[in-house]
């Protein structure tokens, strides 16, 4: 039942023609969140997305537990930038000050020494995309990700955001209820 992996972009990296959303998969001691994990596994779902903000962190302690005695088998997909302040509003911050902190802390939580493949979940507008990008071009060259890219963003961000750094992957909300993707970005 096994699904044929492909490279992601021009990297090492390879995932499935599907991977798992992770951003509701937040407790360990769920057998059932921990019974779908190993089940998209083993029919060759290899790429598990997930993000600093999904559960306040919890998520990636969820892979951390759960996916720890599987790692060979997984692509692990992390995102920063998006911050749930103590309100309940969300900010943005796609600084290299603040890439470095979080990739830190997802690291922290997740267990491991590098992660596969980071994006940057939401532009911010204060930043230049080329200086966000450098700062996680930064934690390429020191070791702490193997890949960069960025979420739901516009052409001219993503060549420009390519050009300061090569990404792997874009990630785009794309569905039957949302094609606008389809007119520049496909």
């Amino acid at each position: 039942h096994s699904m044929i992996s492909r490279k992601i972009g021009n990297t090492p990296l390879t995932s499935g023609p599907l991977g798992l959303g992770c951003n509701k998969m937040l407790d360990p001691a769920n057998a059932e969140m921990v019974s779908v994990a190993n089940t998209a596994i083993d029919i060759g779902i290899h790429q598990f997305d997930g993000a600093d903000v999904y559960g306040d962190g919890l998520c990636e302690k969820f892979f951390a537990s759960v996916l720890k005695p599987r790692r060979a088998e997984v692509t692990l997909v992390t995102k920063f930038g998006m911050i749930r302040n103590p309100d309940g509003t969300v900010s943005v911050d796609g600084s290299p000050a603040y890439a470095r902190k979080a990739c830190e802390a997802s690291l922290k939580r997740l267990n491991m020494e590098c992660i596969d493949l980071y994006y940057l979940h939401r532009m911010d507008p204060r930043i230049s995309i080329e200086e966000s990008i450098g700062g996680m071009a930064d934690l390429v060259k020191a070791g702490k990700v193997k890949e960069i890219g960025i979420c739901n963003s516009t052409v001219e961000l993503i060549r420009r955001a390519h050009k300061t750094h090569p990404l792997a992957a874009v990630q785009m909300e794309y569905s039957l209820m949302e094609r606008s993707v389809e007119r520049e970005v496909l």
